[in-house]
């Protein structure tokens, strides 16, 4: 697997592994009643990860581990509606919750 494939996937992982465990523990906003990977078709169209809210709405999220792979995935005018979060490897746990909590709510204003 190619170096940044392999960030990429790790960063995907600890994302989900950070998230069920705060949706589990109650320490993600409490309108999000779920968060899973997208689809394969979501995938291809930019979209990583949809928190689904109590009331039904989805939000598509792209996660990053650079600020450069971010910008890049924002040059495209299709993604504007994905959140995009960059976590990089040195982020704790509980940064990288705190980081996901924000974009959940920003998105969810």
């Amino acid at each position: 697997m190619h170096y940044s494939n392999r960030r990429g996937y790790e960063t995907e992982m600890r994302f989900f592994r950070v998230c069920e465990a705060a949706l589990a523990d109650g320490r993600l906003p409490r309108w999000i009643s779920a968060i899973r990977r997208g689809t394969r078709g979501e995938d291809r169209d930019g979209i990583d990860a949809i928190a689904t809210t109590t009331n039904g709405t989805n939000i598509p999220l792209q996660l990053k581990s650079s600020k450069t792979a971010k910008d890049y995935f924002r040059r495209d005018p299709s993604h504007r509606h994905i959140k995009c979060i960059v976590l990089t490897p040195e982020l704790s746990d509980e940064m990288v919750l705190e980081k996901v909590s924000r974009a959940l709510i920003a998105a969810g204003t």
